[in-house]
């Protein structure tokens, strides 16, 4: 770091550029606005700079004399302290880098203080990496010429034109129509009962993408392990039951059908954590740690209700704020995140999205809300309102809340041996034979 003195005369010679061009401190206010000075009088001066912009007034030795109550000969001397053979983008960054370091050093000492008093790691650890976040200081194009989005509506416009859709396709082509494939930045939530294929559908998706090298996918699953997760994908490769493959020996056919089917699913870019601890900042670090490492597209996390955060006092404020903040790491990262949630029984099987447990917070952040249901499960065996026969092997997926796609549904076909989603020939539509579920 550099010696304090360096650092106040920067302060002062920076402090003079902004008393002699006002309009440096217009373009450089997202800085100027945070206490990044050490010299008082610089401080004082600038703070009066802040509030009289603020205020919408232009500053001048009398405003500025007045509000920070140093004598007009003071601020008049930092009026000469400009030095035009300094550059004033150059001292300014010295002079951010020096302050970042000394508060960076100052919260690491606490921070290590805490943990060895015995504050949670993984919140210390979040609460470290938001820190440094929120300290970067850089020059941030906040405002920018309509010109520049309409160059990008109209690639959007020609890639559609060329019959391809605006997000990253997942082979489930009704859902695709509907969305235009998985988009970046949205949440979306997969919300059913148990046992209604919620970590399946998830799951075909990951494969479905990652398989045909569309996007790198990360699944942070609190209920399944690592070995069951990936039994499941391979079982979508192979053809061969997860339960075949975790609980019985494959003979001589299927360890050859076997070999032969995981080639693909090697090479795909899915990653997984089986998430050891439920906490929040556990999860949101992990997902993080995945984009900054391995640059996942699509976050995939199973479920909300198992999540915990130690800071909030019930059920209802711990789902809407963590909800939250899957919707700001999807923001964050320019990724799609996909939340399985749990419904609240009902005597009706049938979804509908006041069921889902702290509903009017999840609807608030998500983008999309599918509820997903299979009436042969509850020995349903017609639809009320669907193009299908019947619902053997099938699954409804209601699209509860479509921000920019509106609400609808549509039918997938469901291999309960495979626990794999599949489209639906609505035409020709023939089912699989009934199965328990694995």
């Amino acid at each position: 770091m550099r010696e304090t003195t360096e650092i106040i005369k920067l302060e002062r010679v920076i402090t003079g550029y902004l008393l002699n061009n006002p309009n440096l401190f217009t373009t450089n206010i997202d800085i100027f606005s945070r206490d990044v000075f050490t010299d008082i009088t610089c401080q004082k001066v600038i703070s009066a700079i802040v509030k009289l912009n603020h205020d919408g007034k232009d500053f001048d030795i009398l405003s500025l004399s007045d509000i920070t109550k140093l004598d007009i000969v003071t601020i008049s001397e930092l009026f000469e302290e400009v030095d035009y053979n300094v550059d004033f983008k150059s001292a300014l960054s010295i002079i951010v880098t020096s302050k970042i370091e000394i508060s960076t050093i100052m919260y690491l000492r606490e921070a290590a203080k805490n943990i060895i008093d015995g504050a949670d790691v993984y919140k210390t650890l979040t609460d470290i990496k938001e820190f440094v976040s929120s300290n970067e200081i850089r020059p941030i194009n906040r405002i920018t010429h309509i010109i520049d989005h309409l160059k990008n509506l109209v690639d959007h416009i020609k890639k559609l034109a060329n019959h391809e859709i605006s997000g990253i396709r997942t082979k489930l082509d009704k859902f695709d129509e509907h969305t235009g494939g998985l988009q970046p930045t949205d949440l979306i939530i997969v919300a059913g009962e148990p046992s209604q294929g919620k970590t399946a559908l998830a799951l075909t998706i990951a494969h479905n993408v990652a398989i045909d090298k569309c996007a790198k996918v990360g699944i942070f699953s609190l209920e399944m392990s690592e070995l069951q997760l990936t039994a499941r994908l391979a079982s979508m490769s192979t053809n061969i039951s997860s339960k075949q493959i975790l609980f019985a020996p494959l003979n001589t056919q299927m360890i050859a059908q076997f070999k032969s089917g995981i080639s693909r699913l090697s090479e795909a870019d899915i990653y997984i954590d089986d998430c050891k601890n439920s906490n929040i900042d556990y999860i949101i670090s992990g997902i993080k740690t995945a984009y900054l490492k391995y640059g996942i597209q699509v976050a995939i996390v199973d479920y909300l209700q198992l999540i915990k955060d130690p800071t909030k006092r019930n059920d209802e404020s711990e789902i809407a704020s963590n909800t939250r903040r899957f919707k700001n790491i999807a923001k964050e990262l320019n990724i799609t995140v996909i939340l399985l949630s749990q419904l609240r029984r009902a005597d009706n099987p049938k979804p509908t999205i006041g069921r889902l447990r702290g509903s009017g917070q999840i609807e608030e952040a998500a983008d999309l809300v599918i509820l997903l249901w299979r009436p042969e499960y509850y020995n349903i065996l017609a639809y009320e309102d669907s193009p299908l026969a019947d619902t053997i092997g099938t699954a409804e997926a209601i699209i509860a809340k479509g921000r920019n796609y509106g609400v609808g549904k549509f039918w997938l076909k469901f291999n309960p041996m495979l626990t794999y989603f599949s489209n639906c020939d609505y035409q020709n539509n023939n089912n699989p034979p009934l199965n328990v579920p694995f």
